[in-house]
């Protein structure tokens, strides 16, 4: 069973790109510290062939192995329908705070700025006209009105778009968006 945070997160259908892998060419990463709590530090590798096996010595190389306590007190989350009911749970949390926050922006925000409705995870992509720079922004709000969102260059590796950033909606309860935002 392969468990994606775009599936869980939001009523994505969209299977992550290894179920499409038939050969071995594909290596899926997923991190459970987001649903489940930051100080577990819980993930899951799937991959197929001889490549799985080099994965897991890596990993025993360098950590000398996950801890045990914390494996075992989260494992009855993934076997029970807990972990089923926690992600409707949240599906339906994120996709309200995700409407609530495209209505707002719908309704308050300058006419220039363009966002994409999510169809997974937990945020929003953001574009600013080409000539600010979502940097130079946060760094004029972020102190002054207690307002932080990560501008788009750190998703770049190559031709960074200055004018883009992103935000996340999961962080603040539904009735403190509208202040907030």
């Amino acid at each position: 069973m392969i468990l994606g945070v775009n599936s869980l997160l939001r009523k994505n259908k969209t299977k992550p790109l290894i179920a499409y892998d038939t050969n071995g060419h594909v290596i899926y990463v997923k991190g459970y510290s987001k649903l489940i709590g930051p100080t577990y530090r819980l993930g899951v590798i799937s991959a197929k062939g001889i490549i799985i096996e080099r994965l897991r010595f890596a990993k025993s190389n360098a950590d000398l192995g996950s801890s045990i306590l914390i494996q075992k007190l989260i494992e009855p989350l993934f076997e029970q329908k807990t972990w089923t009911n926690y992600t409707r749970h949240l599906v339906l949390k994120n996709e309200k705070r995700a409407d609530v926050v495209c209505k707002i922006l719908k309704e308050q925000a300058p006419k220039e700025l363009k966002w994409t409705y999510p169809k997974g995870g937990v945020n929003l992509w953001c574009t600013l006209p080409n000539e600010i720079s979502a940097v130079d922004l946060l760094n004029s709000v972020m102190y002054k009105e207690g307002i932080s969102f990560l501008p788009g260059v750190m998703f770049y590796y190559d031709q960074p778009k200055h004018n883009t950033f992103r935000l996340t909606f999961s962080y603040l309860k539904e009735q403190d968006l509208k202040k907030e935002l």
